[in-house]
Formats: C-alpha cells, sequence, structure tokens
C-alpha cells in the first residue's frame, strides 16, 4: 500500500512539523514575540526546506498544503496524508516536550478573538506567499529554504502584534492552542497567499516569458535571408 517514496513523504512532513513545533515549544512561546525568536523559527523552516524540500515539498504545515490543495498543486489523498502526518508531528513534539521537561504546557489561546484571527490570516498569508513564490519560480533548495524561512521570520513579526504568531495548525495542536482563531486564521491565510500570488504575478510571469523568447530569437525571414546568402557565397 505504502511504498518507500509515501513512507519518506510522510515522514519528511511529521518530522518538520515536529521540528518546527518543537523550536517554538523550547522557545517558550511568550504572548509578545521578539525578533531573535521569530528568527529561530525562521532558520528552522530553512533548514526543513534544505533537508526535506526533494523530499515532499517541505510544507510542514497545514495551512500551507491546504493552500497549494486550493491551487491544484498537490493531490486531495496526498493533501490529507500530509496534514494528518503534520498534526500527529506536532502532538508528538508536545508530547516529547512535556516528558523532556517534566513539565506540562499551559494553553495560551484563550477564547476566540477576531484580531487574532486576522493577525493569523496576514502572517500565513505571508509565508505562503513566499511558498508560492518559490515553487512558481522553480529556485534551488538553498534559494528556497532562504525565500520562506524570511517570509516566515516576516510573518511571525507582523502577526505578532495581534496574536501567538503560530501561523501553523500543527504547531497549534502542539502547543496545546489548538482553537477556531489559531486553525482557520492560518488555513484561509494559505488560501490567500497561495492562490493570490498566482492571481497577481503567475500570469505576468508567463507573459514576461514569452516576450524574451520572441525578443531573443531571430524572425523566420531573417534566419532563411542569412542561409541563403550563406549558400550563394559557398558557391561563390
Amino acid at each position: 500500500m505504502f511504498g518507500r517514496a509515501k513512507v519518506a513523504m510522510l515522514s519528511a512532513e511529521f518530522l518538520g512539523a515536529a521540528l518546527l513545533t518543537s523550536c517554538v515549544l523550547a522557545l517558550g512561546n511568550a504572548a509578545s514575540i521578539n525578533i531573535l525568536a521569530a528568527l529561530a523559527v525562521g532558520i528552522t523552516l530553512g533548514i526543513i526546506v534544505m533537508l526535506f524540500g526533494s523530499v515532499s515539498g517541505a510544507h510542514a504545515n497545514p495551512a500551507v498544503t491546504f493552500g497549494l490543495w486550493t491551487a491544484r498543486k498537490i493531490e486531495t489523498t496526498k493533501a490529507v496524508a500530509y496534514i494528518a502526518a503534520q498534526l500527529l508531528g506536532g502532538l508528538a513534539a508536545w508530547r516529547l516536550f512535556e516528558y523532556l521537561s517534566g513539565s506540562t504546557v499551559a494553553e495560551k489561546a484563550g477564547a476566540f478573538e477576531a484580531r487574532v484571527w486576522i493577525a493569523e490570516l496576514i502572517g500565513t498569508a505571508l509565508l505562503t506567499f513566499g511558498v508560492m513564490a518559490a515553487i512558481n519560480r522553480s529556485l534551488s533548495n538553498s534559494q528556497s529554504a532562504a525565500v520562506i524561512g524570511s517570509s516566515l521570520f516576516i510573518g511571525i513579526m507582523i502577526a505578532s502584534v495581534g496574536s501567538l504568531a503560530l501561523l501553523n495548525p500543527a504547531i497549534a495542536a502542539g502547543v496545546n492552542s489548538f482553537n477556531a482563531a489559531y486553525v482557520l486564521g492560518p488555513l484561509l491565510g494559505g488560501v490567500v497567499g497561495v492562490n493570490g500570488y498566482l492571481l497577481l504575478f503567475n500570469a505576468r510571469s508567463e507573459k514576461t516569458k514569452v516576450t524574451a523568447v520572441s525578443i531573443s530569437s531571430p524572425s523566420p525571414v531573417k534566419s532563411s535571408t542569412k542561409q541563403v546568402r550563406r549558400k550563394a557565397k559557398s558557391k561563390r
């Protein structure tokens, strides 16, 4: 049923979400996110992209997977499997942290607030905007790691003004803050980020490629004229 490639992809998504959640738990997931914490999480995601990008795409986030699914960039069955693996990774990181630290993870989410939901939406939209840019431009693994990690850093810094800046339902589950604001906000943000990039920049990049080809390639009339001249010179 599951070949080695499929197991590798699901393992990569499980480990990616677990590593991100572990990083957030280790940082304490304070209510006010400082620049060093945001940088640490961004670098962690960049490393995950370097490690697993060629294996599974290194989504490590149900919001990223859901956004790509709405844009038909991933199959439904694979998307469901990815999201399940990611959520399990977040929960596994939670239990491992409690075991190693000897303390429980307190819930910090609280009741649903529109302000928190909007902050999570905006932050995740910025993250997935960078993810879609890396995919659309066919960047190398190292370039994708830099772009996606930086996008997460920016998203966290902006979202932290109004929320815990989790931007990831798997992390929300792993830090015991799994409520509507921290689930629906990132999911909708993923849809906005992925499809927003495609709507604004995908068609434009394709037009640019066509224009570049038409400019750089010689016209059929000129090329045929040159060939006739060359044949005439060779006969002489």
